[in-house]
């Protein structure tokens, strides 16, 4: 599991520098409310319940930054070892938000969920499955970042015996004479040095082994992939 490890490690180096902007986003806004604090305290206007006002929306802010750390953290660790675990996807994928959603928005990109109702558990690896959903965005993300207007949503299907999550954007679309060529080990249309070809391949791997399948839908107007993934099962644990 060496490549897969590379390929997400080749994920979050796709993003360091976004990951950096939205890091120094939330310490802008924390500086913010300390100036602020300094200026009402040197004028004797700072009232308790102003104070109280800033301290919990600093700290709200440094929830934020805690959160992308840890979701860093917990992405760029080796887990093909790990054992299958009841979770739930939706908290796969505000997991896997906490770590792209402020770079791609901030970059002009619409970013939008619909979640699952309720609590969809499926038996799973959440570092594997956050890997698969994060590089689907990813390469929607660098796809449609020069197009007018772009958008990505993600939507979520509760079906008969599995959970579906549908990944697409505002581009027109894959040509058909690379459709044959996506799921291919080291087949990629990105430039030289950017990305490793491993993605996609790998993220159906990853499906494929927890008895899910990861398909890219020919006839949707817009570029589509599904994500089904059985729902939870005693004999799956």
């Amino acid at each position: 599991m060496k490549i897969a490890q590379s390929s997400k490690l080749s994920a979050l180096g796709e993003m360091a520098g976004g990951i950096a902007h939205e890091i120094n986003n939330p310490l802008s806004i924390i500086k913010g409310y300390i100036d602020l604090l300094k200026r009402h305290s040197s004028r004797n206007s700072l009232s308790e319940d102003l104070m109280l006002q800033y301290i919990d929306k600093m700290d709200l802010t440094v929830g934020r930054i805690s959160r992308i750390v840890s979701g860093m953290r917990r992405f760029s660790r080796e887990s093909s070892m790990d054992e299958k675990i009841p979770y739930s996807l939706n908290k796969i994928i505000d997991e896997t938000l906490d770590i792209c959603l402020e770079r791609i928005t901030n970059n002009g990109t619409a970013l939008n969920a619909n979640y699952f109702v309720g609590e969809p558990i499926v038996i799973c690896r959440p570092v594997e499955i956050s890997q698969v959903i994060l590089n689907l965005i990813n390469n929607s993300f660098q796809a449609i970042s020069v197009l007018p207007h772009p958008w990505i949503k993600i939507d979520c299907i509760d079906l008969t015996d599995h959970y579906q999550i549908k990944i697409s954007d505002s581009g027109p679309g894959i040509p058909q004479h690379i459709r044959q060529k996506l799921f291919q080990p080291f087949f990629t249309t990105k430039d030289i040095g950017v990305g490793t070809g491993l993605g996609l391949s790998i993220s159906r791997g990853i499906i494929e082994e927890h008895h899910g399948q990861m398909s890219y839908v020919e006839e949707a107007p817009n570029t589509t992939f599904l994500i089904n993934l059985p729902k939870s099962r005693t004999e799956d644990s």
